[in-house]
């Protein structure tokens, strides 16, 4: 027979369920005896067997209260214990980057892996102080890697600059030169001859102190200068072998080995248009301009000729007028087409690629289709006229043999905001009888919806049905507007 002590030594009992087989569990305590119910409706007194009853009733429950609370205080040492042991557990988880591919690469992969986050220039901080802090072995093995040094900006404090003089040795360096910080440059001046790329806001109270490079700068292929008013002219680069790329802003008097010059950006106006004579090398240029930098009523300068050049970006046509380009093959213009077909015709030269951001090229583009017959790529930033356009380049059903196609070696065609039904319409025709056409080359074509979210039930099927012919498509509207801006990055 089981006690009620005997009991008390069990919080609970399991047994087996019936259906899942689980187990469950219930109260190892019997129900506590009933009271005399009849003392429960008067205030008669208990009898003296009713009386002890109560009183061992009482004894039992406060005995069962004490194991109870036993076992509660014991549970919750249980609870406690593995509270900690869990804790101990999810320690032990956040170890796991013991394991972690980062820790086991090799000291040459992941001073590649530094270099790339070294050519991020939207950090506030230089990349190796930041990588330097996070272990000993990063630390070590950026001190040890000058290609993380090569950055420096003259707004660096003087024991930090100097750190990163030192660890970059003997690599060329990207050096930032700020008009204001006047002890910087003298200081980075002085190792002018590791200048590899340079990126200069020029002052008047600086020039003298860049003088002091002049001759001394064998290693510079890259300079970047802006122009302040009233600075007076700079000669510091006059003598730099290597040097074959420049971006200039501003109207600065400013001495550079032209004939050397590759690659040019520059802020362009009627003015210092002659500088370009000079540079009889080029193969990239970029003119940057204000709408009003070449006046109207400004005496006309001779042609300007560069032989070499093949790549153009420039954001107001007005400035072609002025050139004579017969190597001329790739041109992006802002504004001003107009002036395009009479520069083809000046110098003769071949377009292969044509791009332009010009909203009011739809007039122009006829004639300068005809005057690109070896054309490979057209991409139309802005073009409110697309059925204009593909009517020219379709090819008629009822041509003879003798027809010559439009631009027949047109391989990619980039438009944006296709938006009315017949402008679709014409796009597919226009594919179409260019793909059943034997001279001319299979055309790939894309679409950007740069001011819509998504596109339309008939542009769906008209990409469908021109996928189903083999034609490469892109109707496309995530990420339009990106995609379409990249294509100035290709330039100067």
């Amino acid at each position: 027979m089981v006690t009620d002590s005997d009991q008390a030594n069990s919080v609970a009992k399991e047994h087996p369920c019936s259906h899942c087989g689980f187990l469950q569990f219930e109260s190892a305590y019997p129900d506590f005896p009933a009271l005399p119910h009849h003392l429960l409706t008067n205030n008669d007194p208990p009898s003296d067997a009713e009386a002890i009853e109560i009183r061992d009733i009482m004894d039992a429950a406060h005995t069962r209260i004490s194991n109870l609370d036993a076992s509660m205080a014991m549970l919750k040492d249980i609870l406690e214990q593995l509270r900690t042991t869990r804790k101990a557990a999810v320690e032990h988880l956040r170890q796991r980057s013991y394991i972690r591919y980062i820790r086991c690469l090799p000291d040459d992969v992941l001073g590649e892996i530094f270099s790339h986050a070294a050519r991020d220039k939207q950090r506030s901080q230089p990349i190796p102080w930041i990588l330097g802090h996070v272990c000993r072995r990063w630390r070590a093995l950026s001190v040890s890697h000058p290609a993380l040094w090569l950055n420096i900006e003259s707004g660096l404090p003087s024991r930090i600059r100097t750190a990163h003089l030192e660890r970059s040795k003997p690599h060329g360096l990207t050096v930032h030169l700020k008009y204001y910080n006047i002890e910087a440059v003298s200081h980075l001046v002085d190792c002018s001859s590791r200048w590899d790329t340079v990126n200069l806001d020029m002052g008047i109270d600086i020039l003298p102190i860049l003088d002091r490079a002049h001759g001394r700068v064998p290693m510079l292929r890259e300079l970047t200068y802006t122009a302040y008013p009233n600075v007076a002219p700079c000669r510091a680069f006059e003598i730099a072998p290597k040097l074959t790329s420049v971006a200039i802003t501003g109207i600065p008097p400013l001495h550079l080995p032209w004939p050397q010059i590759t690659r040019l950006r520059q802020e362009a106006n009627i003015h210092n248009l002659h500088q370009l004579a000079a540079a009889c090398n080029l193969v990239e240029l970029s003119l940057v301009s204000s709408p009003f930098s070449v006046p109207r009523d400004a005496p006309r300068s001779p042609d300007i000729e560069l032989p070499c050049l093949r790549v153009l970006y420039v954001v107001y046509g007005e400035f072609l007028d002025f050139l004579v380009l017969p190597g001329l093959e790739d041109i992006c213009i802002s504004g001003g087409t107009k002036f395009l077909p009479p520069l083809i015709d000046r110098s003769s030269c071949c377009l292969r690629r044509f791009t332009s951001e010009d909203y009011a090229v739809g007039s122009n583009i006829i004639p300068i289709l005809d005057r690109s017959p070896r054309l490979l790529e057209l991409r139309l930033g802005q073009f409110p006229e697309v059925a204009y356009m593909t009517t020219h380049l379709t090819i008629p059903a009822n041509s003879d043999a003798n027809f010559r196609p439009p631009c027949p070696e047109l391989r990619s065609i980039s438009l944006c905001n296709i938006i009315k039904d017949h402008e679709c319409s014409s796009v597919v025709e226009m594919v179409e009888s260019r793909t059943e056409d034997p001279m001319c080359s299979a055309l790939a074509i894309s679409v950007f919806h740069v001011d819509r979210s998504n596109i339309s039930r008939l542009e769906m099927a008209a990409e469908e049905r021109l996928r189903a012919q083999g034609t490469v498509v892109d109707w496309c509207f995530r990420a339009a507007r990106q995609r379409v801006d990249r294509w100035r990055t290709e330039y100067p």
